[in-house]
């Protein structure tokens, strides 16, 4: 479990539908509580979250009074929509 005040490293990948890792156009990011209620961004991520080809990581601080996290990175390879969502659980101990 994460502590609400650490920094994560949110990561996704984005493949075509042959599995290969492609970079799509605008790249976003939103942070959603418990409720699926809008509690960051949409934040843009660019060349300075790129770790390679169709791979992308960025830092965030997990607010307090969260005890679920959900983000969701959408982009448009190859002018289609994709959509990656994951899930942090956290707490304050």
């Amino acid at each position: 479990m994460q502590l609400t005040g650490d920094t994560v490293k949110l990561h996704v990948e984005f493949n075509d539908f042959d599995g290969n890792l492609i970079d799509p156009t605008q790249i976003t990011l939103k942070i959603y509580d418990i409720n699926q209620t809008l509690i960051s961004g949409p934040t843009e991520i660019n060349a300075t979250d790129k770790i390679s080809t169709g791979i992308y990581e960025h830092n965030y601080i997990i607010p307090d009074q969260q005890t679920t996290i959900y983000y969701e990175f959408t982009g448009n390879p190859s002018g289609l929509q994709a959509v990656a969502r994951g899930v942090i659980n956290c707490g304050w101990i």
